[in-house]
C-alpha cells in the first residue's frame, strides 16, 4: 500500500473512527505525516478567519454550548417574545421567592400584588397619588382614618388638619366605623422594658415629679471636701464628713494602705514624711550608722582601720616607690632584660636612665643616658674592646665638601644622628666619636676643622666642647695604625670589628685604610 498514489487508495465508506489517519504534508520538515480527523478539525478551526463560516453551515437543531453566545454576539432588538422562556422576564407565582436579576417583575397571585426585585427584596409597585384597585369583600378590616364598607374604602376627612395637643387618633375596635381623636392617657402608652422604650411611673424611689420635671428626691448642702460620704438605698448621697485615719486600711507587705511612722521617721504638722535624723553633710570614708541604717557621723580612715590585705588581692597598676623597703628586691624577683637588653638592633621605646644594652656580635655595651638637650635619652657607649682605652667610637662616614654625614654605624645611630644630617658641633658628650672622610673637600664647618682640606680616609675626631673642639687627623701624613706609627696593638685606632667570633684575626684593608677582623686570607705571602 505504501507504493500506491493517494488517488489509488480504497475509498473510506461509513463514519470516521478516532484511530483513522489522514496524510498531510509538513512543509517545515519536507515530510508527509499523518493526522487524525479529530485533530485536523480542532487545529483547522483555530486557523480559520473570523466571520468566515456561513451561518447556513451551522446546524441550528443542536444547542450551542453554555456561555458560547454573549451579549455582544446578539443584535440589538433581535430577541423576540417567542424566544423567551417562562418566568424569564417576570415571575408569576403564589408567594414570591428571591428574584434572579435586578429589575425582574413579579406578581404574587395570592395577593395580586405587583413587585420589582431590587437585588435584595421585592418592592411593591403602585401608581403615584392613587390607591390600587382592590377587589373582594373588605368588611371587617379596621383602618385608621378610613371607612370600609364591602369592597369600598372611604377616607374620613373630618379629622384632616387636627392640631389637638396631647391627642391621638382612635378607630373602631372592629368592623367599619369612623375614627375619632381624644387626649392621650397613661394606658395608651406601652410599658418601658429593659430593651424597649415606653412609659414609666415616677414612684418616689429616689425620684420626684415637680410639675412636669423629674428631679432627684433628695436635698443636701453642696460641698467639695474630700472625705467619707453617706448614701441611701438608691445610691443618692445623703451626707459627708472629713476622712480620718480610722477610715483608712492598714498597709501590709502586699497591699497598699495607711502607715504609722516608725523608728527613724517623723511626720510634721503639714503631713510631710521625713527621716528623723540630722547629720552635717559631707564626704567621708568611715561612717557611723544607727539601727535603722541611717548615717549618724563620718570620718576619714585611719591606718588602724585598714585590715591586712594578702598580696594576691592587690590589683593596682603601680605602687609608690616609697612603699618598697630599701634593698628589699632580690635578684630572683627581676625578670629577663629588666637590667640589660641583649639584642642586635637599635632598641626602641621609652627606656629608663641607667638601662644597659649589649650587642652580642660586637661585645659592645651601652647605657641609656640623658642627651645634651636634657630631654631626649641617648645610648651612650661604655666599652667596645681595646679601642675604648682611647675612648674612640666610629660614628660613620662624612662628605668633607658638604659637611654632612654620609653613612652611620650602630654607634652613630645610637647617638641620634641620621644620614644627611650636618656634622654636629663638638660637645663633651661626643668626646671620642669620629667620622671617616668618604668624599674629599674643604667644606667642613665645625670648630678647629673649619676650612681644612680633607682627603678620603681622614678622620674628624671630636674631643670636647669648649677646649680643643674637633681634630682633623690626616691619615696620609701618618700616625694611624694602618699608615705606620703604631708600635703596639693597643695603639691601633683605625680598627673595624664586625661579628667577632672565636678564631678571628686582624687584617689590614688597603682599600678602606682600616684593620678589620676576618676569618679568611685571600692574598699575600704567608
Amino acid at each position: 500500500m505504501a507504493d500506491k498514489k493517494i488517488s489509488e487508495l480504497t475509498a473510506l465508506t461509513g463514519g470516521l473512527n478516532v484511530a483513522d489517519a489522514l496524510p498531510i504534508a509538513d512543509d517545515s520538515a519536507s515530510q508527509t505525516k499523518k493526522i487524525s480527523p479529530k485533530a485536523l478539525l480542532e487545529q483547522a478551526f483555530l486557523l480559520v478567519d473570523d466571520d468566515s463560516i456561513p451561518a447556513s453551515k451551522v446546524d441550528g437543531n443542536n444547542d450551542l454550548p453554555d456561555g458560547s453566545v454573549d451579549t455582544a454576539a446578539l443584535a440589538d432588538g433581535a430577541v423576540t417574545a417567542i424566544k423567551l422562556a417562562d418566568n424569564s422576564s417576570g415571575v408569576v407565582a403564589a408567594g414570591l421567592s428571591d428574584g434572579v436579576r435586578i429589575g425582574q417583575v413579579g406578581v404574587d397571585t395570592s395577593t395580586n400584588k405587583l413587585s420589582v426585585w431590587d437585588g435584595s427584596q421585592w418592592l411593591s409597585v403602585k401608581a403615584a397619588g392613587s390607591i390600587n384597585t382592590i377587589t373582594g369583600d373588605l368588611t371587617g378590616i379596621s383602618l385608621i382614618n378610613v371607612s370600609v364598607s364591602g369592597d369600598t374604602i372611604t377616607l374620613n376627612t373630618e379629622l384632616a388638619g387636627t392640631t389637638a395637643a396631647k391627642q391621638f387618633l382612635a378607630g373602631p375596635t372592629g368592623g367599619s366605623g369612623t375614627a375619632t381623636y381624644r387626649a392621650i392617657v397613661g394606658p395608651d402608652l406601652p410599658i418601658a422594658t429593659s430593651s424597649e422604650q415606653g412609659a414609666v411611673v415616677v414612684n418616689g424611689g429616689g425620684l420626684t415629679l415637680d410639675g412636669s420635671t423629674i428631679k432627684i428626691d433628695n436635698s443636701i448642702t453642696a460641698t467639695t471636701q474630700f472625705g467619707v460620704v453617706t448614701y441611701n438605698a438608691f445610691g443618692v448621697v445623703t451626707g459627708s464628713r472629713q476622712i480620718t485615719g480610722a477610715d483608712l486600711p492598714t498597709a501590709t507587705t502586699t497591699e497598699q494602705g495607711a502607715v504609722l511612722p516608725g523608728n527613724g521617721l517623723v511626720v510634721d504638722p503639714a503631713g510631710a514624711l521625713s527621716i528623723d535624723n540630722t547629720v552635717t553633710p559631707g564626704t567621708a570614708s568611715k561612717l557611723t550608722y544607727n539601727a535603722q541604717g541611717l548615717v549618724t557621723a563620718g570620718a576619714s580612715l585611719a591606718p588602724e582601720d585598714i585590715p591586712d590585705i594578702p598580696g594576691d588581692k592587690i590589683t593596682g597598676s603601680s605602687l609608690d616607690g616609697g612603699a618598697i623597703a630599701d634593698r628589699s628586691i632580690t635578684e630572683i624577683k627581676l625578670s629577663d632584660y629588666s637590667t640589660c637588653l641583649i639584642q642586635e638592633g637599635q632598641p626602641s621605646g621609652d627606656y629608663k636612665l641607667g638601662m644597659l644594652w649589649f650587642t652580642p656580635s660586637t661585645n659592645q655595651l651601652r647605657v641609656y643616658a640623658r642627651g645634651s638637650d636634657t630631654t631626649n635619652g641617648i645610648w651612650a657607649s661604655i666599652g667596645f674592646g681595646a679601642l675604648q682605652q682611647s675612648n674612640l667610637r666610629w660614628g660613620g662616614t662624612c662628605n668633607a665638601t658638604t659637611s654632612t654625614i654620609t653613612t652611620l654605624t650602630a654607634i652613630g645611630i645610637s647617638e641620634g644622628f641620621e644620614a644627611g644630617d650636618s656634622l654636629p658641633n663638638p660637645t663633651d658628650q661626643l668626646s671620642g666619636l669620629y667620622f671617616v672622610v668618604e668624599t674629599a673637600g674643604n667644606g667642613i664647618s665645625i670648630p678647629n676643622v673649619n676650612g681644612d682640606t680633607c682627603t678620603e680616609g681622614d678622620w674628624i675626631l671630636y674631643v670636647d666642647e669648649s677646649g680643643t673642639g674637633a681634630i682633623h687627623l690626616d691619615i696620609a701624613a701618618g700616625g694611624g695604625g694602618g699608615g705606620g706609627g703604631a708600635n703596639k696593638l693597643g695603639e691601633l685606632n683605625d680598627v673595624t670589628l664586625t661579628s667577632v667570633a672565636t678564631g678571628d684575626f686582624l687584617a689590614f684593608n688597603s682599600f678602606s685604610g682600616v684593620w678589620e677582623n676576618t676569618r679568611v686570607l685571600d692574598g699575600g705571602t704567608f
